[in-house]
């Protein structure tokens, strides 16, 4: 006669391996949200500069503000401060501006990335504003 086969023992799991693979599991989790969120960034971070290579500067800038809301990975946050500086003092660079409109835009530049600014545009920067003289009717 065939004996009957011998139940299957069943192996008692300890604490231990239960609190492991939770931890596991939750890093390996984090670790997916993390790489998801970079990659999402890189891709938004890029479109931004496409939008600068193509010369879409106003589109570009607002985004860029938008993306510095968001709290993006700190060597993405450095890189769209420091186009977003360029870009504020580019509009200082516009001639139509007065002195004080430019020093502002300047100022912000200023603010982001203090290496993005040329001589000129620091120079502006500590530079009183000019009084301009009352022009007298003969």
């Amino acid at each position: 006669m065939t004996q009957p086969a011998s139940p299957k023992k069943l192996r008692k799991t300890s604490s231990t391996t239960i609190i492991v693979s939770s931890l596991a599991g939750i890093a390996l989790l984090a670790f997916l949200i993390y790489a998801l969120t970079r990659g999402s960034s890189i891709r938004e971070y890029n479109r931004l500069m496409d939008l600068i290579n193509d010369e879409k500067h106003a589109e570009a800038q607002k985004g860029l503000e938008d993306f510095l809301q968001k709290d993006p990975p700190p060597d993405l946050r450095k890189n769209a401060m420091t186009e977003l500086a360029k870009l504020y003092a580019q509009h200082g660079d516009d001639p139509a501006l007065s002195f004080a409109q430019s020093r502002d835009w300047y100022r912000k530049a200023d603010q982001f990335d203090p290496s993005s600014l040329n001589v000129h545009q620091r120079t502006v920067l500590t530079t009183p504003t000019p009084v301009e003289e009352p022009t007298t009717q003969e």
